[in-house]
């Protein structure tokens, strides 16, 4: 059984999501629990042993100990543009799109699911964040962030970062997905795991996305690099 918790919401919730087995497979259940004072409370029939349901019983949950986990950082390269003389704007080509929905299907395969998507604003980046939290998580904030143009410095990310971090070890407000371009990704790749922001660390190829996690102090380890060629994109 898999126990998934996303921060709760405005109102006060927290979902549960997890599998249970069923007589042909698995069933998903997703609904919310009330919440009393960073309390949630589980109310639910237990099977007895001769097979039959009995009485609900509520179960309390230390959601601070629940949230306390290492935030995952996501890094992604916008999918494949078009030229600006075939649209100044450049949205995400064909190619692009296929790129991008290739990577969301196979993420959520392996139970992606970032809390917030930031992207730089660029009509391609916000397409690829769109396509993504699409099929990653429905229900994840989207917002535009400052400072992520091609040429920005890393800097105001990375402190950024070890703020999400600092925060989702607090509150369990869960994992970000920033969106977008080179050479700004590399360099924040670079600059997180300690190589230095003005290197190139990584081959970001259009629709490529790079997993980070907390390390030692301020530093970050790379967890994990996919790049669409590698699912045939």
């Amino acid at each position: 059984m898999f126990l998934d918790f996303p921060r709760p919401s405005r109102e006060g919730e927290c979902f549960l999501d997890f599998p249970l087995p069923s007589r042909e497979g698995e069933c998903f259940l997703d609904f919310p629990l009330p919440s009393r004072e960073g309390e949630c409370f589980l109310d639910f029939p237990l099977p007895s042993r001769e097979g039959v349901r009995g009485r609900g019983v509520a179960v309390p949950i230390d959601l601070h100990s629940l949230y306390s986990r290492v935030m995952r950082l996501y890094l992604a390269r916008h999918g494949d543009a078009t030229t600006p003389t075939e649209n100044p704007k450049r949205p995400l080509s064909a190619k692009g799109r296929q790129q991008v929905e290739r990577m969301a299907s196979f993420l959520a395969r392996g139970r992606v699911k970032p809390a917030r998507f930031v992207n730089s604003g660029k009509l391609r980046a916000v397409e690829t964040a769109a396509i993504l939290a699409k099929t990653l998580n429905p229900r994840a904030v989207m917002e535009e962030g400052s400072g992520l143009q091609p040429h920005d410095p890393v800097g105001p990310l990375v402190e950024a970062a070890n703020a999400w971090a600092a925060d989702a070890a607090e509150t369990g407000n869960g994992d970000v997905m920033v969106v977008g371009h080179l050479p700004f990704m590399a360099r924040a790749v670079a600059a997180l795991v300690g190589a230095g922001a003005g290197t190139e660390f990584a081959d970001f190829a259009t629709g490529s996305v790079a997993c980070l996690e907390p390390d030692a102090g301020t530093r970050w380890r790379l967890v994990w690099f996919l790049s669409p060629e590698l699912l045939g994109g």
